[in-house]
């Protein structure tokens, strides 16, 4: 075969770079891009920093009598402030870790999704006082997610039990369907 042939299909011949370079053009990289994020737009003026919410000044109450698993009755009371949930849950029956006529209280979060026409409500709640052969600790949380949509009448969604005080990185003790009529109240 003609060496010159091959040399003009395979393209030119290059040499690897020098890793010297390469270092030196990452560090160059590196600067300049601290140099940009540094700002270097020649504003004296910082930004304004964000104002900060002013605290909630009427809360929204709510009442939702639910369904626990379709059947076990209870009832949950909740003020919405903002994005801030505070809530009572009671049970009729007791039910796994849940005792009956014990009021379960925590804090949660609101968000909305206006793009979906979708709510949701979540809530960490503690539980003290379960039977230490279903908890060794003895204790509990409950993670309760709620969600509505577009009619915002009816909230549906899970209560998951975790024994301990964290929900992450547990595996859940029970998973529960509740769901039920969201209704407007006075009374918080």
């Amino acid at each position: 075969m003609n060496p010159e042939k091959e040399a003009s299909r395979s393209g030119p011949r290059r040499e690897s770079p020098n890793p010297g370079n390469l270092r030196l053009l990452f560090a160059l990289a590196l600067l300049l891009t601290a140099a940009a994020a540094a700002g270097c737009s020649g504003d004296a003026n910082p930004p304004e920093p964000a104002p900060v919410p002013e605290p909630c000044q009427t809360p929204e109450n709510y009442r939702l009598p639910f369904q626990l698993e379709y059947r076990i009755p209870g009832t949950m009371t909740f003020s919405l402030c903002g994005k801030a949930l505070e809530g009572t849950l009671i049970l009729e029956k007791g039910f796994n870790v849940l005792r009956a006529g014990v009021p379960y209280a925590g804090k949660g979060t609101f968000f909305t999704f206006p793009e979906s026409g979708h709510r949701l409500y979540t809530w960490t709640i503690p539980a003290t006082g379960v039977d230490s052969a279903t908890c060794p600790e003895g204790k509990a949380t409950l993670s309760l997610s709620l969600s509505t949509r577009e009619d915002w009448q009816t909230l549906s969604g899970g209560l998951t039990a975790y024994c301990g005080n964290i929900t992450h990185g547990r595996r859940p003790l029970k998973v529960m369907r509740l769901s039920g009529p969201l209704e407007r109240t006075e009374d918080p």
